[in-house]
């Protein structure tokens, strides 16, 4: 797909991008982890099932957070496939290594996560 002409199959530094992919998908990752706890903990506390009931929610726990994930990263690629297509979002230069976004468009941050998500650095327009 080299001769696509669609930005994201560009070749682009590896550097800089893997860096960010990896601090995004981590930051992903723990703020996920972290409302599923909290949601399946204050489940457990409301039902009274946290007496010795660690290794039952564990899992829980693990599946709330990955669907988190799950629908946050097809939110943010609807988000960016829209904005991609209403112009709310352009790539500098020829390479895929910076993006601006429109400051005002609603769902700017759900850009910016899908475009840090593949490496992409991404400012406001």
């Amino acid at each position: 797909m080299r001769g696509s002409g669609h930005p994201l199959t560009k070749p682009r530094s590896m550097k800089s991008s893997t860096s960010m992919a990896v601090r995004a998908n981590v930051v992903l990752l723990s703020m996920s982890t972290a409302c599923a706890a909290v949601c399946v903990l204050s489940i457990g506390l409301l039902l009274g099932c946290t007496d010795g009931a660690d290794e039952k929610l564990k899992p829980c726990i693990i599946v709330l957070a990955s669907i988190l994930i799950w629908l946050v990263r097809r939110a943010a690629r609807h988000a960016f496939h829209s904005a991609l297509m209403t112009h709310k979002v352009q790539f500098v230069g020829n390479g895929l290594d910076e993006a601006l976004i429109v400051r005002d468009y609603p769902a700017a941050w759900l850009v910016q996560l899908h475009l840090e998500l593949r490496g992409i650095r991404c400012s406001d327009l």
